[in-house]
């Protein structure tokens, strides 16, 4: 009975628990040592990785698309989709990282289709949202009853597309006038009061150098050391006058004899000559403003200008009404392609004459298209009767 007793009363022994809690430790151990032991990447995905990597290289390379085609088009067309796969191979990278580490299959598998998604989808919208940002503001106010009787223009340029400078029996270009093609439509055809017009905006004094004015004279002292000397001699100049915008007015006057006057408008019978004036300023009833982007050294900017073809050119009109300038109509011109849907790599000719030299380029659709046309805009706002001519009369 003392044995019974002292036996029941003996605590019970640990070493079977001790042994499978050393058994769990280590295999733990030996689990987490194969964990870190286990290389980043399998050497078969490696090789997989590397020879994208090659393909992709050698399908940048000028006229290796070509060269493969023509000789062996199977190996033409492997250079053509093995950028297409990298980009989507590296899309997916995510959830195979995240099947070797972690073990979760079903976690990758909802990662790896979240990522081949957005890898196809989003160049699309990006592209679709930084192109639509340029066209954002344009906007047409219903029309009114207002009647406006002069026009501010802006300067005409050479390469400005709405003066229609380009006579069809001659390559060669005018004169460059500021009453230009649309100026003159307003005065002869329109019957507008008056049409006014900037100066040539030219050299600025402080874009090159130093302006110094003395009592008799003014100079500009441009950055190399050379000096040029601006106005005549021996008079006070005024420094204003150097900044002091200047304006071209011109209407319409009965004469019997015109000026020597460049006209693009055949209507100049019935004694209506084209006179021109030089005033200080003048607030038209009516303003046009064309404007261009300019270049910039933002990186993100380039690259968005970089997928348009044309434009973008904003043509805005603003009205005058009690002292205060509305805009009342901004149009945009642009033409531009952005990335398909589902996104991927394709080629376009990049030279060559009978046989054309493909390079590897990224697949777009067009974007859709806007065109700014003032003569458009002015005559249907105003019921004018003006509008575009591809050649002079």
């Amino acid at each position: 009975m003392a044995n019974t007793r002292r036996v029941a009363g003996r605590p019970p022994p640990t070493h079977s628990v001790l042994g499978a809690e050393r058994s769990d430790v280590s295999a733990e151990t030996v689990a987490s040592s194969q964990l870190n032991a286990r290389p980043f990447m399998s050497r078969g995905v490696a090789i997989y990785f590397g020879v994208l990597f090659a393909l992709t290289f050698i399908a940048l390379v000028p006229s290796a698309i070509t060269i493969a085609l023509l000789l062996f088009i199977f190996p033409g067309l492997i250079l053509i989709a093995s950028p297409t796969l990298l980009y989507y191979s590296i899309a997916g990278l995510p959830a195979y990282f995240i099947a070797r580490f972690l073990g979760r299959r079903l976690l990758a598998a909802a990662v790896a289709a979240i990522s081949v998604a957005a890898a196809a989808l989003l160049p699309h919208y990006i592209d679709g949202y930084l192109l639509g940002r340029l066209v954002a503001s344009d906007h047409s106010d219903p029309p009114t009853p207002f009647q406006p009787r002069s026009f501010e223009l802006p300067y005409p340029e050479m390469d400005n597309y709405w003066t229609n400078w380009q006579r069809p029996e001659s390559r060669r270009r005018p004169p460059l006038a500021p009453c230009a093609d649309l100026c003159q439509q307003l005065l002869f055809k329109g019957n507008v009061d008056r049409v006014v017009i900037p100066e040539s905006p030219g050299p600025d004094p402080l874009a090159d150098g130093t302006l110094v004015i003395t009592r008799m004279r003014a100079y500009r002292i441009s950055r190399d050391g050379s000096m040029q000397v601006l106005g005549p001699a021996g008079t006070a100049p005024n420094p204003t006058e150097f900044f002091k915008p200047k304006w071209r007015r011109f209407r319409l006057e009965q004469r019997e004899v015109c000026p020597d006057t460049l006209s693009l408008v055949r209507e100049v019978a019935g004694g209506r000559c084209l006179i021109e004036d030089n005033i200080d300023g003048d607030d038209a009833d009516v303003v046009l403003s064309i404007v261009r982007p300019r270049p910039q050294s933002n990186p993100r900017r380039n690259a968005e200008l970089s997928r348009i073809q044309t434009g973008p050119t904003t043509v805005t009109i603003t009205e005058r009404r009690d002292h205060q300038a509305i805009p009342v109509e901004v149009k945009t011109t642009l033409v531009a392609r952005y990335a398909t849907v589902p996104f991927y790599f394709g080629t376009r000719r990049c030279g060559g004459g009978e046989i054309p030299i493909l390079c590897l380029a990224i697949a777009t659709d067009p974007f859709p298209s806007s065109f700014a046309d003032p003569f458009e805009m002015i005559g249907r706002r105003y019921r004018l009767p003006i509008a575009r001519t591809r050649s002079w009369p």
